[in-house]
Order: C-alpha cells, then structure tokens, then sequence
C-alpha cells in the first residue's frame, strides 16, 4: 500500500482454478496473504489465478491485475511431491507476486484572515495591505487589503498531503500620512490529518491566538494667527493705543488680547490646533474709558 499505512485484514484475495473460487482470506498486518494448503492426489501441472476482491475503501485505487499461480506435482518413486510452484504478474514471470494498491485522499483547505483596527480616524476600505509567506521560502505567496471592517481575508490554499504548513502574515508599511503601523507578525500553522478514509481535515491555529494588527493615526499640529487693522481719523494713530479681545466663540474667557502697532496692525499670537474641524471666534475691540 503506498500512501498510508496498511491495515490487517482491509483487503480480501481470491484463489480460483478454471474460474472457481476455492480460498479468499485477507491480508495481515505486514502485508501477507497467506492461502491454506493445497493437497494433490496426482501427479500433474496446476494452474490458478490470485485476484484482489474491488471494494470500498476510500481514497484506494485497487490492483486491477490478476497473478496466476502454476504448480508443479511429481511422483517420486510413489510418493507425490510439489517440485515447483511459479508466479507471473501481466504475463511476467515474478519472485515477488505483489499487489499495488494507492492511497489517494482528495484535498481539503485553508482560508487565513487577519483583522485591522485603526485609531484616531475611520478606516477605509482596501487602505492597507498585508503579506502571506510560508515560512522557509522567500517569495510571497498572496497579498490581500482590508474591508471597510477591517477583515483581512486571503484566497484558499488548497492541500493535497497530511502534514504541518507554517506561514507568517505581515503588514505592508507603504508610509499614509500620521499612521503608526503595527510591526508585529503574526504565525500561522495549518494542520492538515488523514483520516484514513478518503478525507484530509485542515485546523488553523494562530500563535497567541493574536490576529489583530493596531495602527493609529495621528495629524500633525497646524496653526491660525489673527490679525485686524485698526484705523484712526482725525489725528496719527500711536503704538499701542488701542486694544482687542479674541473669544472662541460659545467660550466666555477672553482666549488672547493684542494691542495695534503704529501702522494699525494687530496681530494676534499662533493658535494650534491638532484635531480636525471648524473654529469660530470673534474679536472685540475693548472700550477704553
């Protein structure tokens, strides 16, 4: 059996002459199919057929060729004696009358996913993408971006072999504006069994159980500066004559107050900013009694 281990007795064997069946018996553990005994009460050449009972086993491809038997029983002196006994697989003579099955299972998969979250702003979708590669080998194997919830899901791998599959999913660090990206890596083993019956069965298991990749977003501060123009009529306009006040508006404290230069200029300091929006102020001039 080639594919998986035999079993004893999972396959059954007819001995026929002329087309009759005189034994059928099943294998042993290590292979072996053993027929009783044969007695012969004549001298003469004999001649039987060996075949493979087609059954159901899944996943088993069964021997479809017959191995003849041909016995050889002499009388020596009185006394009859089996002198020779060969075998002939497809018109071969063999030494070694095998039967070959195959063992073939059909395929399963696997479907790897990841999620992403984004801080300090709302995530778009098909805005990030991430890596899959198999680890021990340098090429990657699939690319896939996000959905507006942050799923990351990569295409099936398909398998055709029991065994352990180890992979490592990363995120592409393609350098948006204000995102802190995440550099962790995230380990994958697909376990892939053989149940001996035709089928391949697939278990995911991410290391940590950690699957999530965090960014955050961060704008870099802005600034405003104010400034108005104060006019006099009547005399020339000094330094520092005049005063103002600048509220943000719906706030009731005065936010700044600025004074006017000699050319009428008044000009507020910076105001910064780090979020996003709409600011509203009003600047007041202050009445001087």
């Amino acid at each position: 059996m080639t594919g998986r281990k035999l079993q004893e007795g999972e396959f059954e064997f007819d001995l026929k002459e002329n087309g009759q069946v005189l034994q059928t018996v099943k294998n042993a553990a290590d292979g072996k199919v053993q027929f009783k005994e044969l007695e012969y009460t004549k001298a003469g050449i004999y001649h039987y057929t060996i075949s493979e009972k087609a059954g159901d086993v899944p996943g088993v491809e069964y021997e479809p060729n017959l191995i003849s038997a041909t016995v050889t029983v002499e009388d020596k002196g009185g006394k009859l004696e089996v002198t020779k006994v060969t075998y002939s697989k497809a018109g071969e003579e063999t030494k070694d009358p095998t039967f070959i099955n195959q063992y073939t299972p059909g395929k399963t998969f696997a479907r790897l996913e990841v999620n992403k979250i984004l801080t300090g702003r709302q995530l778009q979708k098909d805005e990030f993408e991430f890596e899959l590669k198999e680890d021990g080998k340098p090429d990657v194997l699939q690319t896939a971006k996000n959905d507006a919830q942050g799923k990351v899901q990569f295409q099936a791998i398909n398998y055709d072999k029991a065994g352990e599959y180890h992979y490592t999913i990363t995120e592409k660090k393609v350098q948006l504006g204000g995102i802190t990206y995440d550099p962790k890596e995230v380990k994958v083993t697909v376990k892939v069994t053989d149940d001996g019956k035709g089928k391949l069965h697939s278990e995911i298991v991410y290391e940590k159980n950690d699957t999530t990749f965090n960014n955050t977003y961060t704008t870099q501060a802005t600034s405003a500066t104010f400034d108005v123009t104060k006019e006099l009529t009547g005399r020339k306009l000094k330094a520092q004559e005049f005063e103002f006040e600048l509220k943000e508006d719906g706030k009731p404290d005065v936010l700044q107050t600025a004074k006017n230069d000699a050319q009428g200029k008044v000009q507020f300091q910076a105001i910064n900013y780090d979020k996003a929006g709409e600011y509203h102020y009003t600047i007041t001039e202050k009445i001087m009694v």
